[in-house]
Order: C-alpha cells, then sequence, then structure tokens
C-alpha cells in the first residue's frame, strides 16, 4: 500500500476473499477513501490510522461493495491498514466479527469502533 489508500489497493484486498466476490458498487471504494481523507476546517475528521480504519471499516459494512463477503472484507481492509501503520494488537476473528455486525445493523457508530480499535491495539497512538 502506497502512504495513501487507492480504490486499487481496496479492489486487491477484495481479491482475497473467499469465493472472489464481484464488485457491486464501484463508489463504495471511493466513498470509503473519501470519509477516511475528509478534512473540514483544515482539520482532518478522521485523525490518524486509527481513526481511519475504523471509519473505513464503517463505510464499508454500512455500504457494501461487493456481492458477497462484505463483513470479512471490511475486517480485512481495516487490519491491513492498521498494520501498513505499524500498529499491532489484538486481531481476534470472532472479536472483529461481532463488531462488524453491530456496525452492520446500525449499532455501532465509527466513535464505538474507534474506541473498540483502540482496547485492542498495543502500539503508540496514531
Amino acid at each position: 500500500m502506497s502512504d495513501r489508500l487507492t480504490v486499487a489497493h481496496l479492489s486487491a484486498v477484495a481479491q482475497q476473499m473467499p469465493g472472489d466476490p464481484a464488485v457491486d458498487d464501484w463508489g463504495v471504494p471511493a466513498a470509503a477513501i473519501a470519509r477516511c481523507e475528509a478534512v473540514v476546517a483544515e482539520t482532518p475528521v478522521y485523525q490518524g490510522p486509527r481513526a481511519q480504519a475504523a471509519a473505513l471499516f464503517h463505510t464499508l459494512l454500512r455500504l457494501p461493495m461487493l456481492e458477497h463477503s462484505n463483513g470479512p472484507f471490511a475486517i480485512a481492509a481495516a487490519i491491513d491498514l492498521l498494520q501498513y501503520h505499524g500498529i499491532d494488537g489484538k486481531y481476534d476473528a470472532l472479536a472483529w466479527a461481532n463488531l462488524a455486525v453491530e456496525v452492520a445493523e446500525g449499532r455501532a457508530s465509527v466513535s464505538d469502533v474507534l474506541a473498540t480499535i483502540r482496547g485492542w491495539t498495543t502500539t503508540p497512538e496514531g
């Protein structure tokens, strides 16, 4: 991954999903990237890789990109972004899956996801 998240990178992550799901909506990765990079009054909305991973995860779950496997894809994309930035932590599949269900059902906000990710990660805040 380059220093900037790209549609090509998200597409590469999607291609690693079991069953090779087709992309149903190419606007979703563009929207997810725009959300992660949003700036208001010259201040990033999602400051640091944890907040960006939370926004990415939330967006990919609320706006399905693939014909199937959107939960595992959102998890893989968020973890990939965190690990790219050197953020280690508890990447327990069941915990991520439970969080994905909460987001998909509208019971968890980006702030909730960020708080959870902060609790799971072990490296200095970034």
